[in-house]
């Protein structure tokens, strides 16, 4: 019996020892999966903010006058001239963006408010929740002369 007894104490620490490593293997796996979570998060916020930006260069696109140069993008005194000013994209969601437009190159010979080559460039820079600077997406845009 007294064997036992002495045994005792030794299955105690044991049963401490292998709730100890269990709870330790937990909080690691929680912890992990958390910074997963907030990994995802900034994908996901990064992805919408890459969204607003093209679909502010879709908008571009959609109300810039038909002709043969950009000239009328580019009167607005200090280019790059504003194209669409800030639109909430979706409506609501807190992101929004903002299309400017500059000559592709303001050393031609009509200079930086004058297209001469039918090229222009259009920045799209989209802002998240809070007004933080997200993403900005430009294009090169060339009429045709056909």
């Amino acid at each position: 019996m007294k064997l036992l007894k002495d045994s005792q104490g030794l299955a105690l620490f044991m049963v401490i020892f292998v709730m100890a490593f269990f709870l330790l293997f937990v909080t690691g796996g929680l912890i992990f999966s958390q910074l997963e979570l907030k990994k995802a998060s900034n994908l996901k916020l990064a992805v919408q903010a890459l969204e607003t930006a093209d679909a502010g260069l879709q908008h571009a696109l959609a109300v810039i006058q038909l002709g043969s140069n950009f000239n009328t993008n580019l009167n607005c005194g200090t280019p790059p001239c504003t194209v669409i000013a800030q639109t909430s994209f979706p409506p609501d969601s807190g992101f929004s963006y903002t299309v400017t437009a500059q000559n592709d190159d303001p050393a031609d010979t009509g200079g930086a408010t004058s297209d001469t080559n039918n090229t222009v460039i259009l920045n799209s820079t989209a802002t998240g929740p809070n007004n933080t600077l997200m993403k900005q997406v430009q294009a090169y845009v060339k009429r045709s002369l056909l």
